[in-house]
């Protein structure tokens, strides 16, 4: 155990063999998981800050809307009404129980899963073989450059899952520093009718104008 915990400790996060192993780890949990996420609709939630909330935001609309949902976020995992704690606190760790959480999503009846996704898990190809047909940037600020290194790496990373395919729904925060760069990943070829804007200071289809605090929560005004 010790000589394991030595190799794995002396290989760089970035190292090709380390990111070889995640990739045959990834594929390998996904070709033995026969895709129960096949007919879902997932939407997937990445950035620095706020991807949890966000999650959890989506999630419960779909559940007040009457679908089937299943969420997996670093605080709960929900699956059609059961609700449970997240104990590994972990966003994306192992894509072998993630599997596993999708085919007894698949056994209850989910019809639309929410996938927290992060950096990590989608440089480590955790999320293999996902199919997102919505993805939502929060943010980005600097984290995680233990692994990325530089924060061209970092957001360029997080860009992957906006990469366009047919009918997907892209939705980008028009205030962040790297929005063109994921406008240009999501708009290749120059088809941006899947984006969707949002901002609190810029024009944008969705434009936040107020924003209040109460003693149930906040009161959001959006045009």
């Amino acid at each position: 155990m010790k000589l394991l915990q030595y190799i794995k400790h002396s290989i760089g996060l970035r190292n090709p063999v380390r990111i070889s192993y995640h990739y045959l780890r990834g594929r390998t949990a996904f070709a033995l998981s026969g895709n129960p996420a096949k007919n879902m609709y997932i939407i997937g939630v990445t950035g620095t800050k706020g991807k949890t909330t966000t999650s959890t935001l989506i999630a419960r609309a779909l559940e007040e809307s009457g679908r089937k949902v299943a969420l997996l976020s670093t605080a709960q995992i929900w699956i059609a009404g059961e609700k449970r704690e997240n104990h590994s606190k972990m966003t994306m760790d192992n894509p072998f129980e993630m599997w596993k959480i999708i085919q007894k999503a698949r056994d209850k009846g989910v019809t639309h899963l929410v996938l927290e996704t992060s950096s990590h898990g989608i440089y480590y190809f955790r999320n293999f073989g996902i199919k997102y047909n919505a993805v939502v940037l929060t943010n980005i600020s600097q984290d995680h450059l233990d692994l990325h290194g530089t924060m061209d790496h970092y957001a360029s990373t997080k860009a992957r899952i906006f990469q366009k395919e047919p009918g997907k729904i892209c939705v980008l925060p028009k205030d962040c520093e790297y929005f063109s760069l994921f406008y240009a990943v999501a708009s290749v070829g120059g088809d941006a009718r899947n984006i969707v804007t949002y901002s609190a200071k810029e024009p944008a289809d969705y434009r936040l104008r107020a924003l209040k605090n109460t003693e149930k929560g906040m009161d959001i005004d959006i045009k």
